[in-house]
């Protein structure tokens, strides 16, 4: 495995709520009242075709309900609320949970102005999630994306898997996220970290924005 350096990502974070080491993304009452995301720009189109992606989200307490991007890959940089109203592509990784209640872990594409989600109601203990996520073009028209659900590390007890058929075209993406709030106004607060995000790359795949003009895409 080769996790991605977290360093090397941009935070966006006026509220100090975020905290950024070299594998783990830290999150301290990530509000959904708030504009905060770690991203990075891998260049234009890197994410084509066929991938798989590993990481690990771990929640530690919330208060009210709360909203909370895990992983996601997108044309345009904001928060997730952002990305869901303002009609953009993006593929999501995203969890809601309310205090002292079930939660909720979420696939979704957003294309264009539409949404198309799947679900899985989880439970709060243990509150920590280890994500594979899948896209495979050859599955469906567009390709199909999955979200395979685990409560362990090694990624042995399945607890769910998810799956959208992909709308419209075959789209490819710029920015990765590994975590981002959800800024719809409410007060609901999330503590806990991402960690791990294994995009299972060769080491130097991901092409600085400055070559972007250099790359051609794969056959």
């Amino acid at each position: 495995m080769s996790f991605e350096d977290f360093t090397t990502y941009v935070e966006v974070d006026p509220n100090a709520h975020i905290s950024v080491a070299t594998n783990v993304i830290t999150f301290t009452g990530l509000a959904r009242n708030e504009s905060a995301y770690v991203y990075k720009d891998a260049g234009v189109d890197h994410f084509n075709g066929d991938f798989t992606h590993l990481i690990d989200a771990i929640y530690t307490s919330v208060t009210g309900t709360d909203v909370l991007g895990n992983w996601a890959l997108g044309n345009d940089i904001g928060e997730l609320f952002l990305l869901h109203s303002a009609g953009k592509n993006a593929l999501i990784v995203f969890r809601s949970e309310a205090s002292g209640v079930n939660a909720n872990d979420y696939l979704r594409e957003n294309d264009g102005g539409t949404l198309y989600t799947s679900s899985y109601v989880d439970t709060l203990s243990p509150q920590n999630r280890y994500y594979k996520i899948k896209r495979d073009e050859n599955v469906g028209t567009y390709g199909t994306i999955y979200l395979y659900i685990y409560s362990d590390a090694a990624r042995t007890n399945l607890l769910s898997t998810l799956s959208i058929a992909l709308h419209t075209s075959k789209k490819d993406y710029r920015y990765i996220y590994a975590v981002q709030s959800y800024n719809d106004g409410n007060a609901g607060a999330g503590t806990g970290r991402n960690e791990n995000l294994d995009l299972q790359e060769a080491a130097g795949t991901v092409i600085p924005v400055f070559m972007n003009q250099y790359r051609q895409r794969s056959a």
